[in-house]
């Protein structure tokens, strides 16, 4: 399933997050002000318990959220979206994963740092693109390896390769702002933000 979240505020951080002139700092501003909306679509995703409270002027109902939740940040650039979720999920436990991308578009996975059990955690990876679908096929890999009790990827912009590619090996949802981006010869997303990681902190041959 893929869930599309959109609205002016969205457009405006995305439109800045694209154009060339942003700087690294902006565009980080930018990608976290996005996933703050993402992250209160995936909360409709989630397991909650209604439950009355005490207010200053009597009773109300309330809702709270009741799903024991682990966010993946795929390094580099999934850093970016991590603040907003942690701010919406603040009981979140938080695994850290990085993967290579090779020539051949394989990839390789240079670290994790994610719970050794995940049968009782919906896992919610984030990574602002979604392109080939390769590195996100990796990690959900390792994932499932862990049995996750579900898997919901969040990416800003998502490639049709890459949706497909997810869909038709399981059932899981993706959240996006866009999902009928293009790739170029590089299999970067066009017209896209480039290296996303280069992009939110910098190249590293600067």
């Amino acid at each position: 399933m893929v869930i599309k979240v959109s609205n002016p505020v969205i457009e405006h951080n995305l439109t800045q997050f694209r154009d060339k002139n942003t700087s690294s700092y902006n565009a980080r501003k930018n990608v976290e002000n996005i996933s703050y909306a993402l992250a209160g679509e995936v909360s409709n995703l989630l397991m909650s318990n209604h439950a009355d409270i005490e207010t200053p002027l009597g009773k109300a109902a309330g809702t709270f959220i009741n799903e024991k939740i682990e966010l993946v940040p795929i390094l580099r650039a999934g850093l970016a979206m991590l603040g907003s979720f942690v701010e919406c999920f603040p009981n979140a436990h938080i695994g850290l994963v990085a993967c290579e991308r090779h020539h051949d578009l394989s990839v390789g996975l240079l670290y994790e740092k994610i719970s050794r059990s995940l049968n009782d955690r919906t896992v919610i990876i984030l990574d602002p693109m979604l392109a080939t679908g390769n590195t996100i096929n990796t990690v959900i890999n390792l994932l499932e390896s862990r049995n996750a009790k579900k898997i919901i990827v969040v990416s800003i912009l998502a490639v049709q390769r890459g949706i497909h590619m997810l869909q038709n090996r399981g059932d899981y949802t993706i959240v996006t702002v866009r999902d009928n981006e293009g790739l170029d010869e590089n299999n970067y997303i066009f017209p896209g933000v480039g290296d996303s990681g280069d992009r939110l902190y910098g190249s590293i041959e600067e």
